[in-house]
C-alpha cells in the first residue's frame, strides 16, 4: 500500500511540475515589418521585453530569441527559444527550446502572432 501511494505521490509530482513548465513557455510576439524595411518583434506575453528591432545586415546567420529578448547566442535554458532569419520578404524561424514547431517559413504579407503553436493571423476589427 505504502509502494502505491508513493508511486501516486511521484506520478502526480511529475504531472505538476510538467504542466507548470508549460505554462511558462506560452509566448505571442507580434511580427511587424515597416514601409521602410524594418522589422519589428512585439512581445504581448510571456517576455521580459516589449519590442524588438530586428537588423539583418548585423547577423545575417539570424538572431536567437527568448524570454529575455535578442542574443547571440543560445542560453541552455529559456522558457522558449527560437531563431529568426529575414531574406527580404521570407521570414525563417527554427523552434529551439518550449516551442510545438520545430520550423515555420512563411512570406510576410501582414503582421502576424508567432507563438508557441506557430503562426497566427492578426484579426484587425
Amino acid at each position: 500500500m505504502k509502494t502505491i501511494h508513493l508511486k501516486l505521490c511521484l506520478l502526480f509530482t511529475f504531472i505538476s511540475l510538467n504542466v507548470f513548465s508549460q505554462e511558462k513557455s506560452n509566448f505571442k510576439i507580434e511580427i511587424y515589418k515597416e514601409t521602410s524595411g524594418e522589422t519589428w518583434l512585439i512581445c504581448h506575453e510571456g517576455c521580459n521585453w516589449t519590442d524588438l528591432k530586428i537588423d539583418q545586415l548585423k547577423n545575417k546567420e539570424g538572431w536567437f530569441i527568448n524570454e529575455d529578448g535578442m542574443q547571440s547566442e543560445e542560453k541552455k535554458k529559456s522558457h522558449f527559444s527560437f531563431t529568426i532569419r529575414q531574406n527580404k520578404d521570407t521570414f525563417l524561424l527554427k523552434g529551439r527550446q518550449n516551442t510545438h514547431w520545430s520550423e515555420l517559413k512563411f512570406k510576410y504579407n501582414e503582421p502576424v502572432f508567432l507563438t508557441n503553436d506557430g503562426i497566427q493571423n492578426i484579426d484587425i476589427q
